[in-house]
């Protein structure tokens, strides 16, 4: 009893000096706010004439509607923090690398108005928040988003409020977070690329009008209580695995939710379960699953379909739902619940 009382106050105790410690020298570095100066690396693009370094928190200001602020990184920067402010945009190239973190806070805040555009290599490390959006941000290269493993600290990988925009052309890793991709108000998300998120407590969290389009690949894997948790709209038009995804007692791989907004679930394309411990797919009314594409959950859950009253779930005349013969059940559909298969559907329970 002792051990496990003082053990989360030890890692917390640990955290904080670990924050702590990164304060101790830090600067605020300010841009110059001028349209024609554009390069990162230049210490005469910054007051004070200093490039950031990595204990540096960084802002980005100076824009206005009729004259953008560009900052160009085109090779490796670094820093603690950024907040591009509104009409600033700051872009990483081909060429460029952006480590950001850790800090004590979000890594990068990206205001209503600035953007993020990254061509290159992005590293946002041991954040509160790694990257908060409430304009835009576009990845075309690669980025990495790691919070502290074993923190008793929540962590989130890409945050998104308001109309923010995300688009995804490139390749994402979210690894060691609360929850991976958050979104909230009239949030949209586009993934052309590829998603990888991993040791997470929960995948993609979308609450709200809010929109996310899956048209390339994510795959999940070990997640701890959901994978999607979906109260707005999901589109999914590219393959999706969910490898031991929603292993708490209340998770499920997949959880399509109405509180107060109307969720639906439209699957397009194929998606695959496999080594799940508790429940595929859960859906609670009055939110709507529609199926026109390829569903298989593999192995052995406790339950397969959790269909609650007034959820609808539906299969078209494309679809196919493949569902194991499961540990408790393979599909509850509790009173007023609509489970509807069209002709030309396949259905298939089997045992593995």
């Amino acid at each position: 009893m002792t051990r496990s009382f003082f053990r989360p106050r030890l890692i917390l105790f640990l955290t904080f000096v670990f924050f702590s410690s990164i304060y101790l020298e830090a600067s605020t570095i300010i841009w110059k706010g001028t349209d024609d100066v554009t390069n990162w690396h230049d210490g005469d693009s910054w007051i004070g004439g200093v490039v950031p370094s990595i204990i540096d928190s960084v802002i980005i200001r100076g824009g206005s509607e009729t004259a953008l602020v560009n900052v160009i990184i085109s090779s490796a920067a670094e820093a603690r923090h950024i907040k591009i402010e509104d009409y600033c945009i700051l872009s990483t190239l081909f060429t460029g690398s952006l480590r950001v973190g850790p800090v004590l806070g979000e890594a990068i805040m990206i205001d209503k108005e600035a953007s993020l555009i990254n061509f290159g290599d992005l590293l946002v490390v041991n954040a509160l928040n790694g990257i908060v959006v409430k304009g835009s941000f576009e990845n075309h290269g690669d980025s990495r988003i790691s919070g502290l493993v074993n923190s008793v600290v929540d962590y989130e990988g890409i945050f998104m409020s308001d109309s923010s925009i995300v688009k995804n052309f490139g390749t994402l890793l979210l690894e060691d977070l609360n929850i991976a991709i958050s979104l909230e108000d009239d949030a949209s998300f586009e993934n052309q690329g590829m998603i990888n998120i991993e040791v997470c407590k929960s995948g993609i969290s979308s609450i709200g009008n809010t929109l996310f389009e899956n048209k390339s690949r994510i795959d999940f894997s070990e997640i701890e209580n959901f994978g999607i948790f979906n109260i707005g709209s999901f589109i999914n038009n590219g393959p999706m695995l969910l490898n031991n995804a929603g292993k708490s007692n209340l998770g499920a791989a997949i959880s399509n939710l109405t509180f107060g907004f109307n969720a639906s679930f439209v699957n397009n394309s194929n998606i695959v379960m496999s080594n799940l411990e508790k429940t595929a797919i859960r859906n609670a009314g009055p939110a709507a699953f529609m199926n026109n594409g390829i569903i298989i959950i593999q192995d052995k859950p406790e339950y397969g379909l959790d269909l609650n009253p007034f959820s609808t779930f539906e299969v078209s005349s494309t679809g196919s739902l493949v569902v194991p013969a499961a540990v408790m059940s393979s599909l509850i559909v509790h009173d007023e619940a609509i489970f509807d298969i069209a002709n030309g559907a396949v259905l298939t329970v089997k045992d593995q």
